[in-house]
């Protein structure tokens, strides 16, 4: 226990009774949690007898691993340690007979899409449970899983909804008839019955209630609970932990509310962290307030931001830096994602080239992951290795390869790029075949292909060609004209490629997105609308299609793919970046409908848009200080005028963290600078 601090000996050294230990950005949560679990096994407690909950796989991996450096790696593995929902699996499993419950199969995420798909489509005989809704699959699922994550069921679905929702009636009873559906479908499936990732929680917690002998026997099969990130559980997460601990009520959870950032997926910091008061009038509450991470100046950043929150006094940190102060953080002020990408470049070679920095010391953090477009471009400008985290490269998204494909074909179709191109897309249907045929897809298949590959070989010619020349079945046919249709009108809307884009959209495009596809919501709580919105935004610098179309292929040659641990810049969402440090880090977009979300802003006036209501923007602030404190020497902040051509308003946190607006730059002169440098690299724009 050499180098700890005297609260951080204090959390370890806590034996029995409820225990909340509040830890700060760069407080050491992660070593507390691992040599308290270390130090009970020391004295005697069976490994066994300890249960440790952590937020994600990795989270669980990483501290076993810890534990078995501190108690053992065979005594470590006789922890259970893991995720919530990989504990309720377990307990369910093994519980399940016990109950007279029959046995059942884990719905993946993505099956789940696929039976919500089936559910939104037209009934026929093989989809009894088709409804005709014309709805994204992945927003419904999300409703249904927060309010799972809030313990109601279908059964109390129309209360949630009404209190949680801004829906109007109709949309209420379209999403209880979905899920209404969509309980059914996985009730009855062959062989097994279905549970998805929220059942595991709902369906463990009413085990509980409806047989306390099992509750009494998991109460009785551990000592200690210990639980990590208890910021970001549920309600469901919270209570199952509750009950668990009911009987020795020997329960350490580790958390900061200062940093839960996680309200779109049900966390609940006002009903977990900040009931514990309430909970366990006898526990005590331990606060862990030294930053070992960041400059002193970035943590005084921090909690300027932080301090605007209604955080209660007693669930809030004061943080200390371990560290002097040696910098100060940077704010800019950029006139639109361009401009500001190409500051972030110039400033990232100066780190490396005049600081000496590697580049896998420095993140670019941004809100939603279309932010990335304009990074990613800058960084192939530049030549700096980047590698983007939780999903690929911008241009290799895989509704921008879509859109493009559409382009290619409307552009060129007779060549390399327009074979790859029809073979991308000849499957995705277009709003005509959906309004005359009541069909979702008009799918020819890869027998179909293969045909057509053969007959463009046979007489030398293109792929796009040779759909003239086969010799197809009428249905086939149908599919055919009506995509050669789609094709020449997206054509017919040229020459701008902007123009093009918007008719691939409006044309059937982002209606095949929504419902079909598995949806339009991100993991990051953005739309694949916005990178579509994004690439149009880009479009407009080029006169044709070719154009963009060859600076897309530039891009896409040049950007980041690598393996984990070179030495690249990262890019990701802020999401992403919990739990992560660099010594230098740049967060983007500080405009009001980036940071903080449009989609998280809510007015008392909702017509003219003034005054925000001050909770609607909780999140995001935790959010952008989550983003501020991953940084360990120097953190660059910035402000965009405009964003996709839109003027925006500097975000408030600006003006929370102490920053003025004031900028001598030429705003015109620097974003013509950024487009000629992509001019200079061999790609003729508009």
């Amino acid at each position: 226990m050499d180098g700890l601090n005297a609260q951080q000996r204090q959390a370890v050294m806590h034996q029995n009774g409820p225990c909340l230990v509040l830890a700060g950005a760069g407080s050491g949560k992660t070593r507390v949690l691992t040599m308290r679990a270390a130090r009970l096994i020391a004295e005697g407690v069976r490994p066994e007898r300890i249960l440790m909950f952590t937020f994600t796989r990795k989270a669980a991996e990483e501290m076993r691993k810890r534990l078995g450096s501190l108690a053992g790696e065979e005594r470590a593995e006789s922890v259970w340690i893991g995720t919530f929902h990989s504990v309720c699996l377990r307990i369910l499993k093994m519980s399940l007979r016990d109950a007279g419950w029959s046995d059942f199969d884990i719905l993946t995420e993505h099956k789940a899409i696929r039976l919500a798909r089936d559910i939104l489509a037209p009934p026929d005989e093989d989809n009894p449970y088709g409804m005709s809704w014309s709805a994204d699959p992945k927003i419904l699922l999300a409703r249904i899983s927060r309010a799972k994550a809030d313990l109601a069921d279908v059964s109390r679905g129309e209360r949630h909804l009404r209190e949680n929702t801004e829906l109007d009636d109709f949309n209420i009873e379209q999403t209880l008839e979905f899920w209404r559906r969509y309980e059914d479908a996985k009730q009855n499936a062959v062989p097994k019955r279905l549970l998805d990732f929220d059942d595991l929680l709902l369906h463990t917690y009413r085990m509980f209630v409806e047989h306390p002998n099992i509750l009494r026997h998991w109460q009785n099969r551990w000592d200690y609970i210990l639980e990590d990130e208890v910021q970001d559980t549920n309600i469901a997460q919270h209570e199952i932990c509750r009950m668990l601990a009911a009987e020795h009520r020997n329960y350490f959870c580790v958390g900061d509310v200062q940093q839960s950032i996680y309200g779109f997926r049900g966390s609940r910091p006002d009903r977990t962290v900040m009931s514990f008061e309430r909970d366990y009038p006898e526990g005590t509450i331990i606060k862990l307030p030294v930053n070992y991470r960041s400059d002193a100046r970035i943590v005084e950043l921090g909690a300027r931001l932080i301090r605007h929150g209604s955080i209660p006094a007693l669930y809030s940190l004061i943080q200390t830096p371990h560290r002097p102060a040696e910098t100060e953080p940077v704010f800019d002020v950029a006139s639109d994602e361009d401009d500001e990408a190409e500051r972030i470049a110039r400033t990232i070679l100066q780190y490396k080239y005049d600081g000496g920095m590697s580049w896998q010391d420095m993140a670019v953090l941004y809100r939603v992951n279309a932010q990335s477009r304009a990074i990613e471009d800058a960084m192939v400008r530049h030549d700096i290795p980047y590698v983007v985290h939780g999903s690929c490269g911008f241009y290799d998204r895989k509704e921008v390869r879509d859109v493009t494909a559409f382009l290619q074909l409307a552009h060129n179709p007779h060549s390399d790029q327009g074979d790859e191109a029809l073979e991308r897309v000849i499957n995705i249907p277009t709003g005509w075949f959906i309004k005359h045929t009541g069909k979702s897809t008009h799918f020819l298949g890869q027998a179909f292909l293969r045909d057509l590959r053969a007959t463009a070989a046979r007489h030398g010619c293109s792929m796009w060609k040779a759909l003239s020349l086969g010799n197809w079945k009428q249905w086939q046919w149908d599919s055919i004209y009506d995509f050669v249709d789609f094709v020449d009108a997206v054509r017919r809307s040229g020459p701008a490629p902007n123009t093009m884009i918007a008719a691939v959209r409006e044309k059937g495009y982002d209606e095949w997105l929504m419902r079909e596809e598995g949806g339009v919501e991100d993991d990051d709580d953005g739309t694949r609308f916005e990178n579509l919105d994004q690439l149009a935004y880009v479009a407009q610098h080029f006169e044709n299609a070719g154009a963009l179309l060859d600076f897309v292929t530039m891009q896409r040659s040049r950007s980041g793919r690598t393996q984990e641990g070179a030495d690249v810049v990262h890019l990701l969402t802020l999401h992403r970046a919990k739990g992560l440090e660099w010594p230098a880090v740049f967060v983007c977009g500080l405009s009001l409908g980036l940071l903080p979300h449009r989609r998280s802003v809510k007015y008392y006036d909702p017509d003219t848009r003034r005054h925000i209501i001050p909770e609607s923007i909780e999140e995001e602030r935790r959010l952008c200080y989550v983003g501020v404190t991953r940084a360990m020497r120097f953190v660059h902040l910035s402000y965009l005028r405009r964003y996709q051509g839109y003027e925006l308003a500097p975000s408030p946190f600006v003006k929370e963290m102490g920053f003025d607006l004031e900028t001598t730059d030429n705003e015109e002169q620097a974003k013509q600078e950024a487009w000629r440098q992509i001019e200079d690299g061999g790609v003729q724009n508009g």
